[in-house]
């Protein structure tokens, strides 16, 4: 039937099979101690996601499990703060302004289309106006 190799690891006395991560064995190990006994760098190293590279640095994690860069610093509250509250204003500001050109634009072409069909006064047809016959409760057509 073939021969089947499995890789085995035993850690106080039990078999981990499969595949031997340096994580995997590094979570087994931890685990295998006792509540207490357990060594500082299992607590520095276990959210880590290179646990191998985080044991030669001395437990200093450069990444974390999701896979995202672990910085020491970070930024400060007011730093997020103020650059929050700057890209609302920016923000704020651009979306005034689109708004107040859209406004511009509407009224501009409201303003054509009121001068293109309806008279004003003082037309070319003094004696005719096609709403006379709406005044004068007339029911005649404007075809005519």
């Amino acid at each position: 039937r073939g021969v089947v190799v499995l890789p085995t690891m035993f850690v106080n006395t039990v078999a981990l099979r499969g595949s031997l991560s340096t994580n995997t064995v590094f979570s087994a190990v931890c685990a295998g101690f006792h509540e207490g006994t357990m060594p500082g760098i299992c607590n520095k190293c276990s959210g880590c996601g290179d646990t191998g590279e985080c044991v030669k640095k001395g437990g200093k994690c450069t990444t974390s499990k999701a896979g995202f860069a672990v910085s020491g610093g970070g930024v400060s509250k007011k730093t997020f703060g103020l650059t929050l509250l700057t890209m609302c204003a920016l923000f704020g500001a651009a979306g005034y302004f689109h708004w107040r050109k859209t406004r511009e634009e509407m009224r501009d072409q409201v303003r054509g289309i009121l001068a293109e069909y309806m008279p004003l006064e003082g037309g070319d047809d003094l004696d005719h106006n096609p709403m006379d016959f709406a005044r004068k409760g007339q029911t005649s057509s404007l075809i005519s």
